[in-house]
């Protein structure tokens, strides 16, 4: 993978240079001396797929609706016309057309967006790197820095069997797999992600 276009963290629901990461986010230096967790790990295609699949299921899911009704809308009135008024001038095909080619880019980015994701990260083969503290989440990058204050209302944190998600924005989210975690370290995200009160999700794998 090109640096320039080298993912700055796990995932990047929408990619962007490294280069638009400051170097501290708003002044916000990490300070090792106060207490916290350190966690390091990595995370397969697979564990990628599942990730941003249960991410998508919050974030765009009702644009994405509104958008299909609307198309839908369009090609059976379209369809109406031609079947009932006969209308079949190039443009009922035109509007049918793109209107079924919309429907089919609106479903399928998401597949293919998780797709290439997936194959970056198996391809990298990365470790990651997340410190827990009592205020916040710092994740530190190669050319900055991103912190996620437990008290912001764009973020959350979601817990299933499998893994952790800590949602940052509709931007960006960060996998961690339980299968990396050592000892008691799991237990202790569970006590940091209670601090997101009632943006803490718990979920079972069905």
């Amino acid at each position: 993978m090109n640096e320039k276009t080298k993912l700055t963290s796990n995932l990047d629901v929408e990619n962007f240079s490294q280069e638009q990461l400051p170097s501290v986010i708003n002044g916000v230096v990490e300070d090792k001396t106060k207490p916290h967790l350190d966690i390091t790990y990595n995370l397969t295609g697979k564990e990628v797929k599942e990730g941003l699949k249960r991410f998508q299921k919050d974030y765009g899911r009702t644009r994405k609706y509104i958008y299909t009704i609307l198309c839908a809308a369009i090609v059976l009135i379209n369809l109406f016309d031609m079947i009932f008024r006969e209308n079949l001038s190039g443009y009922t095909y035109f509007f049918v057309g793109v209107a079924l080619a919309i429907i089919f880019i609106i479903w399928y980015n998401p597949i293919r967006h998780r797709n290439n994701i997936a194959r970056s990260i198996d391809l990298e083969k990365m470790d990651f790197y997340m410190s827990f503290y009592d205020d916040m989440i710092y994740i530190k990058e190669e050319m900055g820095a991103n912190r996620i204050l437990y008290s912001s209302e764009e973020s959350k944190m979601i817990e299933d069997d499998d893994k952790f998600i800590v949602v940052s924005n509709a931007q960006r989210i960060y996998i961690i797999p339980k299968r990396c975690l050592k000892d008691d370290e799991a237990d202790r995200i569970r006590e940091y992600a209670k601090k997101f009160k009632e943006r803490n999700i718990i979920e079972k794998n069905k």
